[in-house]
């Protein structure tokens, strides 16, 4: 016999969880809602409905004002979208496009995000990539000044990030500031930042910036 609470055969599907879901989106659409409207919005029986609402505010997310007969969501909902930043969206929408690529020419490809004074692979393509050297280099930290995409990424932020990070790593690892000027200005002006092979390394790298607009 099928569990109520499971929605397909594998058992990978917990409807308890999707009705829930479906819930806070619906109530995310309206500021007030009453029982019988989201009953009738999700075609689920009143019964389960009042239980989902019911836990959703035992859990701090759903609020009633029990004089009126409305449920609205508490500022509780916002939490849930605090570890969705700017960077998370970039890597979700670049993933896909980054791997169709690396389909097409077959050279690897890599996003990366900064995360505080380093810059971090967020997403790799070398598992789908005949040439790659290396299984993956997701999570690899990357030197700002050192990497092509530090430098890509140094060269094409702010003024005011840029010379905050100039400064901040200027304590922890000495550099000469002109070379480095000279590497951020001729990326700036190129539109991509190069590291050449060098010994020890097999490879060369070509980075770009993500762009807003």
């Amino acid at each position: 016999m099928q569990s109520p609470e499971v929605d397909d055969p594998s058992g990978n599907h917990i409807r308890a969880i999707a009705r829930a879901l479906a819930t806070l989106r619906l109530l995310n659409t309206g500021q007030r809602w009453s029982l019988h409207s989201l009953h009738q919005q999700l075609g689920l029986p009143k019964s389960t409905v009042f239980r989902i609402l019911a836990t959703l505010q035992a859990e701090g997310y759903v609020q009633v004002d029990v004089a009126a007969g409305q449920y609205s969501l508490t500022r509780k909902v916002q939490e849930l979208s605090s570890g969705y930043t700017e960077q998370s969206s970039l890597l979700a929408a670049g993933s896909a496009i980054a791997i169709r690529v690396t389909r097409e020419i077959k050279w690897p490809l890599a996003i990366g995000v900064r995360d505080g004074e380093t810059l971090v692979v967020g997403c790799s393509t070398m598992p789908y990539s005949p040439l790659a050297v290396h299984a993956t280099t997701l999570g690899t930290r990357l030197d700002l000044f050192t990497s092509a995409m530090g430098i890509a990424y140094t060269a094409h932020c702010s003024q005011e990030e840029r010379s905050i990070l100039m400064q901040v790593l200027s304590t922890s690892q000495p550099f000469e500031t002109s070379s480095i000027r000279s590497r951020l200005s001729d990326a700036r002006i190129n539109g991509f930042a190069i590291r050449h092979s060098v010994r020890g390394r097999d490879s060369a790298t070509l980075a770009v910036p993500v762009l807003h607009n």
